[in-house]
């Protein structure tokens, strides 16, 4: 901001130059993404089985999709037919108001299509929700009245106790996000297809902060360039000399 600010007023001549352009930014660490590993996440939705709220858990791992994104989540927004998720917006709250508000980012909005595992965790989530009395709810995560899920109860009622019954660390919850983008580039899905389904603005993204969870990496780059040095090695070699 106080950069285009100076732009502007050099712009103006206002000041004879931009002084940001001297000016050295520090390095802010990235802080390290925290996601469960593949026995870790079997062993959640193992813990998980028969609970009240299992698909909300099912749904956060298989579509990777916010907390907010799906607590604001309206049975039409999905069509469990075809196993597509469509997010269109999220919920906050805000001094114990409840607001509904567009998704993080524009590129979070879209449709994102299920496995089938999850898919079979929505059906039986809805058939939970009309033994409960709650068929017209519209959200499709509610409480026992119908009503709008609050986050700080969630993590105190379903959450913690969750990881408890698991037998796992703490995590927060949006580890589960970053499980679902981890364990998807370990399975080879493709870069470009699991951005999408993040919803991340560039591929680009995805690789610098989930890079290291690409299966043999590094075994890959090497196999690569032994190949390549052997190569260069050969072309270039020198007839041995023979003797007598």
């Amino acid at each position: 901001m106080l950069h285009a600010a100076q732009d502007q007023a050099v712009k103006w001549d206002l000041v004879p130059r931009n002084v940001c352009d001297a000016v050295e930014a520090p390095l802010v660490p990235e802080s390290e993404v925290e996601s469960l590993t593949h026995e870790e996440a079997g062993k959640l939705l193992n813990a998980v089985k028969g609970d009240r709220l299992e698909a909300l858990f099912v749904t956060a791992i298989a579509s990777g999709c916010r907390l907010g994104e799906l607590l604001a989540l309206e049975w039409s927004d999905v069509d469990l037919i075809a196993g597509i998720l469509s997010v269109t917006k999220s919920q906050q709250e805000l001094n114990g108001v409840l607001k509904i508000k567009p998704p993080k980012t524009k590129k979070s909005r879209g449709k994102i299509d299920l496995p089938d595992y999850a898919t079979v965790a929505l059906i039986e989530h809805r058939k939970r929700m009309l033994i409960e009395g709650n068929a017209a709810a519209e959200r499709v995560f509610c409480n026992q009245h119908g009503g709008a899920l609050r986050r700080s109860h969630f993590h105190r009622q379903s959450w913690k106790p969750l990881l408890k019954r698991a037998e796992l660390p703490h995590f927060h919850f949006h580890s589960l996000r970053h499980t679902n983008i981890s364990l998807s580039l370990a399975a080879g899905v493709p870069v470009r297809d699991v951005s999408e389904r993040a919803g991340h603005a560039k591929a680009s993204m995805t690789l610098d902060r989930y890079g290291h969870c690409l299966p043999g990496a590094g075994r890959f780059a090497a196999g690569k360039l032994d190949a390549v040095l052997t190569a260069a090695a050969t072309a270039n070699a020198k007839p041995v000399a023979t003797v007598g």
